[in-house]
């Protein structure tokens, strides 16, 4: 949309000559639809196709800026491709996007106008008053390109915005040291919604997070049933529990005399090897 090159200029124009098939007759906004549906159908990249429509509603004068309106809710994966379903689908998110996009100019205007409000009592001649307006013209902005916008060395735009971060003019968006970004104080919340950088943990050497084992919480004992009735009570039939604990009783008394054997067979096999071992003799003086 901004700076394509050779080959996505390519892309561009064909998408537009696919908008210029339209009939003449269909209002822009329709026209645009029917062309990136067309265009979607034969397979084609949509990034093409949007940047082609921006061009194409400046050339029927429905936008004076390349306002990027795309309606990417169009073409998500639950909805209907049915021309009377599809084209509101479409509309829909563009009127959106038009209205966020006037929000967002509106408020860089107010931001502006209080920006300059403040530098009322500066120099006229200082390149600060020419980095509000600068700030003003984008959302957020980086030391590099107020330089390059101002012709100055980075140092110094780096020293400007420092400068109206410190009067509260300018507020810094980004959560890092390396390629800052300055907006108006307007627009602060920017700063919440922008992602701190990944910084490794103090003392953590190279690879891959450990991940600490979470232990299992101690299990609950069950809550008690409720107590049973006689009459409910005596509907279990414990004959095969009774059959169980006899069958039970037999096994552990047949085991306690296996063991008592087998203690007295070892005792005995002791005390005989003992009395059979020959004495120690000792050499003669």
């Amino acid at each position: 949309m901004v700076e394509p090159d050779f080959d996505q200029e390519g892309e561009i124009q064909r998408a537009e000559a696919m908008l210029a098939m339209q009939p003449a007759s269909l209002p822009p906004l329709i026209a645009a639809a029917m062309g990136f549906r067309a265009w979607v159908e034969a397979g084609e990249t949509r990034a093409s196709m949007r940047a082609a429509m921006i061009r194409f509603w400046r050339k029927h004068h429905l936008l004076r800026l390349p306002v990027p309106l795309t309606g990417a809710a169009s073409l998500r994966a639950e909805q209907s491709w049915d021309w009377e379903l599809w084209a509101p689908a479409f509309l829909g998110p563009i009127e959106r996007e038009a209205a966020d996009g006037l929000d967002l100019l509106y408020a860089l205007e107010r931001a502006w106008f209080s920006a300059r409000r403040a530098m009322a009592g500066r120099r006229k001649d200082a390149h600060d008053a020419r980095a509000v307006d600068v700030l003003g013209a984008a959302p957020v902005l980086s030391a590099t390109t107020l330089a390059r916008v101002l012709g100055i060395a980075l140092k110094n735009a780096i020293r400007i915005l420092d400068t109206l971060v410190a009067a509260e003019i300018a507020v810094e968006v980004t959560h890092r040291s390396k390629r800052r970004l300055f907006a108006l104080a307007g627009l602060a919340p920017l700063r919440e919604v922008v992602r701190p950088p990944y910084r490794p943990e103090p003392g953590r050497g190279p690879g891959r997070q450990r991940y600490e084992i979470e232990h299992d919480a101690p299990e609950m004992a069950p809550s008690p049933l409720p107590p049973l009735t006689p009459v409910e009570r005596r509907a279990f039939d414990y004959t095969a529990l009774e059959e169980a604990m006899a069958h039970l009783d037999v096994v552990v008394r047949q085991a306690r005399r296996n063991l008592g054997t087998s203690a007295e067979a070892g005792l005995g096999t002791a005390h005989e090897a003992a009395t059979q071992q020959p004495l120690a003799t000792f050499p003669k003086a």
